[in-house]
């Protein structure tokens, strides 16, 4: 018997691969964590990259700032997430949705 449409669309999570090591960092200090839909290693270059370019967005002093980024290759897409303390104690966070639009413009390999 199948569930309801409601209780089929709770259930669409499955488990993900989570990944970080101490040594994960970018140029500035941002601690990097990845997420796996697909249970394999993400492939972190085309994410670096895209990073980069978001910080240079942002007027952050981002080597004295507490940050981290997700590198998350989803079940249909591919994103960025990074996150910063600012304002004394205020989580704040930019995305960057539809990695692989990114990559297709910018030529890179999805799997490069």
């Amino acid at each position: 018997m199948e569930p309801p449409p409601e209780r089929a669309a709770a259930q669409m999570f499955g488990p993900r691969r989570i990944d970080s090591h101490a040594s994960w960092l970018d140029a500035d200090g941002v601690k990097l964590y990845t997420i796996s839909a697909h249970a394999r290693t993400v492939e972190q270059t085309g994410y670096r990259a895209r990073l980069a370019q978001v910080k240079t967005g942002i007027e952050v002093d981002w080597p004295s700032t507490a940050a981290f980024a997700i590198f998350h290759d989803g079940a249909t897409a591919a994103y960025l997430v990074l996150a910063w303390w600012g304002n004394d104690n205020e989580l704040v966070y930019r995305a960057a949705p539809d990695l692989d639009a990114y990559r297709a413009a910018r030529l890179v390999a999805r799997d490069a």
